[in-house]
């Protein structure tokens, strides 16, 4: 039977999580097939639409580019940030679980909602689209609150990745603290990810067989991308770990960078006067390979998967170190942890019991992992490659290894070879294009690492 739900909860998506718009009403971001091929990866002729004027700044979009929706399906703009598997799995759960009036187009307008999906325009600076939250919730929560009974109903955040940065901006720093009672982030880069530098520094440009990409002018047009860079010493110097701003780091203007760290230092300043108006519950991944630091050399960044000679991981994209928010120390009991990717987060099984006890406020903890399963590989492949796995794994297990398609089937079964050295490996050929889903788990244990994955052609530009 499912549960009350007697808060408004608000889901926020990741950077690339929401689907754009144009004022015609056209579709310039999705997760279509054709958006995702056609206009990303054959030159990213669509993708370059999106790019921004010079210094926006905290302004709204001057294109008439518009967010309407979270994506539900597998997303990704190449080396901008990784593959997301999408909303649908969470946005079902909420329904299934909870007793809820979805916001928008798909709710009863006679009953006033208690589940808003928001989605924003993930290029503009998070300050952007944090008042663009505001603006959104405080009139939902008021009309839920005139409801019998529900006088003392306050909101609650679901936000997987940047969109942890948009609630913590709204609550931290616009005053959402005074009508917020928890804030749960999914996989957050609370103190930024090393991702951000090394595509805004290196630039952004791909092949794919035939195909090529080059995105770095929308990368670098981005104010949100670059509120995503690392706050923490991450660069190597000759005197230690040094910050963004403490060097001069290639093809960063002084004051984008100064800017960004600025937006980090609100979100710190914020959570020290208001972190204890509600509660944080950080849901984090700490099992895969991660990259953490880097050097500078020849004027490119070299991402290094240590800090200090120490590999603590992470979730694929965001270190483990950055993952807490402000004011939550990294040994704190509040810290969730399982195993996965950043993009298979919202769609965790572990995560959404997690979920379910901190909304019902009972005591119901994830099961731990009863191992630690790291996976790399390529996320985007061309049709006719083979997808090659890296698993990183104690050795003498049965490693299985599950590719299932967008319905779910069950499209490739093997068992990966124990190379020795706690690495297994795995090559999986002929799929067809397609987006898939990849799933990697030892024999008798209870959960998974999956890993989006989408296989292109150059016919499908």
């Amino acid at each position: 039977m499912p549960h009350p739900l007697n808060d408004v909860v608000v889901v926020l998506p990741g950077i690339m999580g929401s689907a754009l718009h144009d004022r015609d009403g056209h579709e310039v971001w999705g997760t279509s097939m054709g958006t995702l091929v056609k206009g990303v990866l054959t030159r990213g002729k669509a993708a370059k639409r999106l790019q921004l004027p010079a210094g926006i700044g905290d302004a709204a979009a001057p294109d008439g580019v518009v967010a309407t929706s979270l994506l539900s399906d597998i997303h990704v703009i190449p080396g901008i940030w990784s593959v997301s598997i999408g909303y649908e799995r969470l946005l079902a759960w909420f329904r299934e679980t909870f007793e809820v009036v979805e916001a928008g187009a798909g709710g009863d307008p006679s009953r006033a909602p208690n589940l808003v999906a928001f989605p924003y325009d993930w290029r503009l600076s998070n300050r952007t689209s944090a008042l663009a939250l505001q603006h959104t919730v405080e009139p939902i929560l008021e009309r839920f609150r005139a409801q019998p009974g529900k006088a003392d109903a306050k909101l609650v955040f679901v936000a997987h990745s940047m969109g942890g940065l948009v609630a913590r901006y709204y609550v931290d720093v616009l005053g959402g603290h005074d009508v917020t009672r928890k804030v749960i982030t999914l996989g957050t880069p609370h103190r930024g990810a090393l991702n951000a530098l090394v595509s805004l520094v290196n630039g952004i440009s791909k092949g794919f067989g035939p195909l090529k990409i080059d995105l770095t002018d929308l990368a670098r047009s981005m104010p949100a991308l670059f509120q995503l860079l690392p706050e923490y010493a991450c660069i190597e110097s000759p005197t230690g770990l040094r910050k963004t701003t403490e060097l001069s780091v290639p093809e960063l203007a002084t004051a984008d960078l100064a800017d960004a760290m600025r937006f980090h230092e609100e979100l710190r300043t914020g959570a020290t006067a208001h972190g204890s108006a509600y509660d944080a519950h950080p849901i984090l991944a700490r099992t895969q390979p991660t990259d953490t630091t880097a050097r500078i050399v020849a004027g490119e960044v070299q991402a290094l998967r240590t800090i200090e000679g120490r590999d603590e991981a992470g979730d694929g994209t965001v270190p483990r170190l950055s993952a807490a928010p402000y004011g939550v120390a990294q040994s704190s009991p509040t810290l969730r942890y399982v195993m996965d990717k950043h993009g298979g987060l919202p769609a965790n099984e572990p995560v959404l019991i997690e979920l379910e006890g901190v909304l019902t406020a009972r005591e119901v903890i994830a099961r731990a992992a009863e191992y630690e399963v790291g996976v790399s590989c390529d996320d985007i492949v061309l049709a006719g490659t083979p997808l090659d796995v890296a698993i990183g794994v104690e050795s003498d297990l049965v490693v299985d290894v599950l590719v299932r398609d967008q319905s779910g089937a069950v499209v490739s079964r093997s068992i990966a070879v124990d190379r020795g050295d706690d690495t297994y490996r795995s090559r999986i050929e002929d799929l067809a294009p397609g987006r898939y889903a990849l799933s990697v788990g030892v024999r008798g244990a209870t959960e998974t690492v999956t890993t989006p994955v989408v296989v292109i052609t150059p016919e499908d530009g």
